[in-house]
């Protein structure tokens, strides 16, 4: 017995001996041809076959619309529809996103030629996108892109030269077709809004030019103040308008059809390190948009109307009618004082005006209060004069109000201050702005009077 259980013991160890080298040998030779068969799985899914590094054009395509970009020594560069540099981290990122873009499933690796158009891959003119990538070698690889599948979240798509249908990731259907405005630098004019410091504008009734001065302050061809706020509107539109659409590009006397020559307008900037710009505006456009060109370039623009208004605007209308006439940008912090010495201190936090004040009352108004201070300084830069008087010499400018309201002081950057005076002459039924080192006083409307006296009683510095 005890021999018999020696012997089945060592044939069920030669068994499994047998079935372990079996195994192995399996093993070894199915592993790599199970790995081959996944390599070949995903190359037979991947969309494209390229290194970013390798791409000198790239083309998007979609019924006869077309943009072309390709690598230049200086860059990245649009070709078509107009010729300018491209932004280069856009157009990495994008052929990035194309080179890992795969397949999801493979549906047929052949369909009849009429069944294309369902799937929306028959032809550009029927809907379908093309993708063509053209690599240093000379070598060309091509994707077209149909619609998107009923049940939404993936798209149809056909390799280029092959009858292969194939549904890849939703999002190869947005990057199948991408703008120039996707490539091209945000705005009309590569320049901050800030560094405009003179402009010329051919308007259709009327021409007029504008300075601005190292305090901010802008003036006109005769001298006179206008409006920091109503500047400022002209040169952000100038530096941030986007470019709508880019149209073919007109020869000769076709630029005479677009309102383009001559302009109907046209607005020049300067910028304080001597660069330059130009804008001419032509006819309206459909959109809501106008017709333009950019420093004399052969390509056709398309604008939203914003600097055709600002060149239609009469230059009187841009007038600074303020009589404190301050860049209040430079205004770091204003003292309110009422008549019996009661006062309040605002201070500027950013765009706002917050109150600094310590009591609870103070405290728990607090949003309430800021409001009201930041609609007092909004009142104090804008209101408009309405008379002007100058102080007769040998007069104090104090003397000629019958009443003063409140002094209010203005703190600017550098440690300058402005003392101004609100108070009226009479029963009160004109309310009136000193400005005593002017010896000036300038009648004004009640608005000003009503909001300062707002921030007092919030602050419950004055009895209602």
């Amino acid at each position: 017995m005890a021999e018999e259980a020696v012997g089945l013991r060592t044939r069920l160890w030669i068994l499994l001996a047998l079935a372990l080298v079996m195994g192995g040998i399996l093993f070894g030779i199915e592993l790599p041809r199970e790995k081959q068969s996944e390599s070949d799985l995903e190359e037979d899914l991947k969309l494209f076959d390229f290194r970013p590094e390798e791409v000198d054009t790239l083309q998007y395509w979609r019924q006869g619309e077309s943009v072309v970009l390709a690598r230049q020594p200086e860059g990245w560069a649009i070709l078509h529809p107009l010729r300018e540099p491209a932004l280069a981290d856009a157009v990495e990122e994008q052929l990035a996103q194309l080179s890992r873009a795969e397949a999801v499933r493979v549906l047929a690796d052949s369909i009849s030629t009429e069944d294309w158009a369902f799937y929306g891959l028959a032809s550009p003119e029927r809907g379908r996108r093309d993708l063509r990538i053209t690599l240093d070698d000379g070598s060309v690889q091509v994707l077209h892109v149909g619609n998107e599948t009923p049940g939404g979240g993936f798209t149809y798509v056909r390799p280029g030269g092959t009858d292969r249908l194939l549904m890849a990731e939703r999002n190869l259907h947005q990057l199948s077709w991408s703008r120039v405005s996707g490539f091209r630098r945000v705005g009309l004019f590569e320049i901050a809004d800030s560094m405009i410091t003179r402009l010329e504008v051919e308007g259709p009734r009327q021409s007029w030019s504008a300075r601005r001065d190292a305090e901010g302050m802008w003036t006109d061809g005769q001298g006179r103040p206008l409006s920091r706020r109503r500047l400022r509107d002209i040169t952000y539109d100038l530096a941030n308008t986007g470019i709508r659409a880019f149209d073919r590009r007109p020869e000769g006397s076709e630029w005479r059809a677009w309102g383009l020559d001559p302009p109907y307008a046209s607005i020049r900037w300067w910028s304080e390190e001597g660069r330059s710009g130009e804008v001419e505006l032509g006819n309206d456009a459909e959109e809501n948009s106008v017709f333009a060109r950019r420093d004399r370039s052969p390509d056709l623009l398309r604008l939203a109307p914003l600097l055709l208004r600002h060149a239609e605007t009469p230059v009187d209308s841009l007038l600074d009618l303020n009589p404190l006439r301050l860049n209040f940008a430079r205004v770091d912090s204003i003292t309110l004082v009422w008549a019996g010495g009661r006062h309040l201190r605002l201070r500027r936090r950013g765009h706002d005006w917050r109150v600094l004040g310590p009591t609870a009352k103070w405290r728990a108004e607090e949003e309430t209060m800021n409001l009201a201070a930041k609609n007092f300084v909004v009142q104090l830069e804008t209101v408009p004069s309405l008379q002007t008087w100058l102080v007769p010499e040998g007069e104090e400018t104090e003397a000629v109000l019958d009443h003063i309201a409140a002094r209010i002081w203005l703190y600017r950057r550098g440690g300058d201050r402005v003392v101004v005076l609100l108070g009226w002459k009479g029963r009160g039924e004109r309310h009136w702005l000193a400005i005593p080192f002017r010896r000036e006083l300038y009648q004004i409307d009640r608005g000003l009077y009503v909001s300062l006296r707002g921030v007092g009683l919030i602050a419950g510095l004055l009895d209602p």
